[in-house]
Parts: C-alpha cells; sequence; structure tokens
C-alpha cells in the first residue's frame, strides 16, 4: 500500500514539476540562499556529502522525489499528440567534484 500511495504522489507531482520548473529556471541565479534551498528541497529527498582525503574530492550523493535523472520520453510522432514511450529514471545521483585547495596540515 506505501508503494501504491508513493506512486500515486510521484504521479501528481511528476506533471507539475516541468512546469514549475521552466517558469523558475530563467530567476535561480537571482535568488539568494534561502531561496536557493526553498527550490531545492522542492525536488532533493535527500542530499548527503563527505569528503574524501586522499582523492581530494567532494562527495555528494542526491535522492531526489522524482525519477527524472536519465528519464526518457519517446513520441510515436513529431506532432506528440497520439501517445509516447518512456523509460523509467532514476532518484539517485552521485557527484565527485575534485578539491583545488592543497593539502593542509603538518608534513
Amino acid at each position: 500500500m506505501e508503494n501504491i500511495l508513493t506512486g500515486l504522489r510521484n504521479d501528481a507531482a511528476w506533471v507539475d514539476w516541468v512546469k514549475d520548473y521552466v517558469k523558475k529556471a530563467k530567476n535561480l541565479d537571482k535568488l539568494d540562499s534561502d531561496g536557493r534551498n526553498v527550490e531545492i528541497l522542492k525536488y532533493a529527498d535527500k542530499i548527503l556529502g563527505s569528503f574524501n582525503k586522499d582523492r581530494r574530492t567532494h562527495n555528494l550523493n542526491i535522492r531526489l522525489k522524482l525519477a527524472i535523472i536519465d528519464y526518457t520520453l519517446k513520441y510515436e510522432s513529431k506532432d506528440k499528440k497520439p501517445g509516447y514511450e518512456s523509460d523509467d529514471g532514476s532518484n539517485i545521483a552521485a557527484i565527485d567534484i575534485q578539491s583545488h585547495t592543497k593539502k593542509l596540515g603538518k608534513r
């Protein structure tokens, strides 16, 4: 039952996320820190960050509320009216960001 409820919530949110994002995408860089956090929390379920000392990278693991990562939509015709097929996406992304700081501490 919980999976069914989650699916129904996601279906309703799925319809609205593109329209919502397109409206606000033009002004995202003008938002202050609090405004950006509000926008991020609309789509992100969980964000975990860590630092790998050996590789000198920041690791970011993100779980989104919707499975929109690598989601594909294939329309049956060019006018996009008769129907479409979709391939499931993922709601999890892992990103490594190289640190540009020098090693700190005693040598």
